[in-house]
């Protein structure tokens, strides 16, 4: 899901991979077949992870409030807790566990209480006690007229969607979001969207809810997860429940190749606004995405692939057969600043810690972020304007002692005492809880 800048997002780019050489292949295949932990990453991982020496350490900040830096650590560790201590996770060359990761995260906390603020304090111990691993093309020297993929990592947006619907089909509401059918994952790929929306489904009692709109119910398609307020004053949550396993197809890509839309204004919000000013070329254009999602409700807080809600402005969704789940991570980009009116006037540092939480359809391959802005119309303009090349890093603590095992380097001991996973979790604490979040959406329209 995700929003992009004036053109990624909904043009729905893909970065391109360079193809490793088959030595390079074969060997992080035979790597991952020998390591004894069970964590399985993409044979690319072994490549697209460097670890940094400190003297090439960006210099921590964090634009935003720590709260919810410290809230969305306490909520991986209960992801992280609820797996096998020997798990593993790739980091580049290197393996780390679920034990190690859960005690680099107590102690990543232990240092944001004793530093109260202070990110020098912050930066010494990171400098110290801390491996950082980058994205290998993160120091790619862009100069100018340079492709602006170089400059490394394509920063999206996601949020949580808001509707208008009712429990009941009247000529208000008449657009369905349907519940998966018992045979869905029997016929893949399934029926299409075009079928489906021409009523292939209908009167098999599927419908969950109907919708006013046909504009933002296919954007929910793309979220995966939104809030439906319906009209008896009532608030359902509803979540990704299943595709009809279509590949995903950029509406917003085929609107620039017919000359329909310019990348000034192939954002979210233009393509919204063009196909309600053309109601005679919306069923086309939302048929090019044969892709369709089935819902489910859900009185849950909203999460993310983890199964953990997700905090806003604290999370990222990746491939997370490239990336390590619940990793620990640090990145630096641009968000736009807003006037009251919700336009743009410019663009400021997004230098901020985050957790790897999520992933999507369209967030594939190493240079492909999403960047999860929350609910509500910040969120909303945020996330369909975003699209931004920045860095990616991912912290986790250094080992005392290290052994080589088939060739890929296996901690054994941590540094520091040993805490429980969850020591710093208040469980008395309550946050402000959102609708399940697009763990398997389109991601880009």
């Amino acid at each position: 899901m995700g929003s992009r800048g004036l053109v990624p997002l909904w043009v729905g780019l893909r970065e391109g991979k360079a193809l490793p050489s088959f030595f390079l292949v074969a060997l992080c295949i035979g790597l991952l077949l020998l390591a004894p932990a069970r964590g399985w990453t993409a044979p690319e991982a072994c490549q697209t992870l460097k670890r940094l020496t400190p003297s090439q350490y960006p210099v921590f900040t964090d634009d935003s409030d720590l709260v919810g830096l410290r809230e969305a650590i306490n909520r991986d560790l209960i992801y992280l807790n609820k797996l096998d201590d020997s798990k593993s996770f790739s980091y580049g060359p290197d393996v780390y566990t679920v034990k190690q990761l859960k005690e680099s995260l107590n102690d990543f906390l232990d240092v944001l209480k004793g530093c109260k603020g202070n990110l020098n304090l912050l930066n010494k111990h990171l400098r110290q006690h801390y491996a950082v691993y980058a994205y290998s093309g993160n120091n790619s020297q862009a100069g100018p007229g340079a492709d602006k993929k170089a400059e490394g990592v394509l920063f999206t947006g996601y949020f949580v969607p808001t509707l208008r619907g009712s429990l009941s089909c009247d000529d208000t509401f008449r657009y369905p979001l349907y519940r998966p059918p018992a045979e869905l994952n029997k016929a893949v790929p399934f029926l299409t969207r075009k079928e489906i929306d021409e009523g292939a489904l209908s009167g098999r009692g599927l419908e969950l809810l109907y919708v006013d709109d046909p504009v933002d119910l296919f954007f929910l398609h793309i979220q995966g997860s939104g809030v439906i307020e319906l009209d008896t004053g009532d608030v359902l949550y509803v979540g990704y429940a299943g595709t009809n396993g279509h590949d995903y197809r950029s509406i917003g890509k085929l609107l620039l190749e017919e000359n329909k839309m310019d990348n000034k204004t192939v954002s979210m919000q233009g393509i919204k606004a063009y196909l309600r000013e053309h109601p005679e070329e919306m069923d086309r254009v939302m048929e090019h995405n044969p892709s369709y999602v089935f819902f489910t409700k859900t009185h849950d807080i909203g999460i993310g692939a983890s199964s953990v809600p997700l905090v806003p402005g604290r999370a990222i969704a990746t491939d997370l057969r490239i990336y390590p789940q619940g990793a620990l991570s640090y990145i630096s980009a641009k968000k736009a600043v807003l006037d009251k009116s919700g336009h743009i006037t410019g663009y400021s540092p997004l230098s901020r810690f985050v957790i790897n939480q999520d992933t999507g359809k369209a967030i594939v391959g190493p240079t492909r972020v999403d960047f999860f802005w929350g609910r509500g119309k910040h969120a909303e303009i945020q996330a369909g304007t975003m699209h931004q090349y920045g860095k990616l890093y991912f912290l986790v603590k250094k080992q005392a002692k290290k052994e080589q095992t088939n060739g890929r380097t296996r901690s054994l001991q941590s540094l520091g005492k040993k805490t429980t996973a969850l020591k710093h979790h208040n469980k008395g604490a309550k946050s402000p809880t959102l609708p399940q979040t697009h763990p398997q959406g389109d991601q880009s329209p």
